[in-house]
């Protein structure tokens, strides 16, 4: 599915159809991608960017002092996102086929991360965190997207599907205490969520 979609998922017709069902009327690629810009602001160095799909938002993060660093498990969604690397003439991404629960890096080497659009697919929310956080030096800022549960069609949707998580806030907030992350702000537009936080220092983890 995922694969099948990569050509059209930046498309504003896409977007605006699953922000739609999610209830979310103020919300686009445009406003997300300035979320995302604005947590990562003044970052430099290297960014994570966990199930970046066709490097929907980690080819607009890149910069002379910044370098993105895009896993994702679809092979289908890297290989468009290398299409559209090559055809926008990006430099400093780079992409690699890989599960966010065993991520190749050491520890506390990106700078940044993004995850957008992705955590409620993951298996195992919370290792998915603590394998994100493990990568992350202190400080540095998470920027991501999701849904959390309401009324809307799509989370109605999601709640039947076993492989999908419909987050309840609390327990979003606890996961992410617990894998090592602190100063949770966000933004809710239905059952739209984007949101930032930072890793805190390994004594407190």
């Amino acid at each position: 599915m995922l694969e099948f979609l990569a050509p059209v998922y930046e498309g504003a017709l896409w977007q605006s159809f699953i922000l739609n069902m999610a209830g979310g009327r103020n919300s686009s690629l445009q406003s997300i991608a300035h979320f995302i810009a604005k947590t990562l602001e003044g970052v430099t160095g290297s960014v994570l960017d966990v199930a970046c799909g066709p490097a929907t938002y980690g080819r607009r993060m890149t910069s002379p002092d910044r370098s993105v660093y895009g896993i994702d498990f679809s092979m289908g969604t890297l290989q468009q996102g290398m299409k559209n690397i090559a055809r926008d003439g990006i430099a400093n991404i780079h992409l690699a086929r890989t599960r966010v629960e065993e991520l190749p890096f050491e520890d506390a080497v990106f700078d940044g991360a993004i995850c957008g659009g992705s955590l409620h697919l993951f298996p195992d929310t919370a290792l998915a965190l603590r394998e994100i956080a493990r990568t992350l030096k202190v400080g540095a800022p998470l920027a991501v997207t999701t849904f959390v549960a309401g009324n809307s069609l799509l989370t109605r949707m999601m709640k039947r599907r076993k492989n999908m998580h419909v987050f309840e806030l609390p327990q979003l907030q606890h996961d992410l205490t617990e894998a090592g992350f602190e100063g949770f702000t966000s933004k809710l537009d239905g059952d739209f969520i984007m949101f930032s936080t930072r890793k805190v220092p390994s004594q407190r983890s």
